[in-house]
């Protein structure tokens, strides 16, 4: 995590300039996104974008991932993270947070 590994990964076969608010997900690794989710991030050209963080952890919080997200996502705008500890994550919270996002 630390190397900024980026693992070769499947690309996904999604064209993401239809979409305003691209929602991208990953546990918090040391701190930052897991290093497949990197390699995603890298490989994709997107501008103008709202870039939703959501991120579980078990005891260490949202670290610096948002921030990671945005040093990648320069053209782009990344909002406040939800973000959750272990299996706390329940359908009402998502509710909320998706609602917020929207406004």
């Amino acid at each position: 995590v630390e190397n900024k590994l980026t693992p070769e990964i499947l690309r996904p076969e999604i064209d993401l300039t239809k979409y305003e608010v691209i929602y991208v997900a990953s546990p918090n690794w040391c701190e930052t996104f897991a290093p497949a989710m990197r390699t995603f991030l890298e490989s994709i050209d997107i501008k103008g974008k709202k870039i939703v963080p959501i991120i579980s952890h078990r005891r260490t919080g949202e670290g610096h991932i948002a921030q990671d997200i945005q040093e990648i996502l320069k053209d782009n705008t990344v909002t406040k993270p939800l973000v959750f500890k272990k299996r706390e994550m329940d359908e009402s919270i998502l509710l909320d947070f998706v609602q917020k996002i929207s406004e």
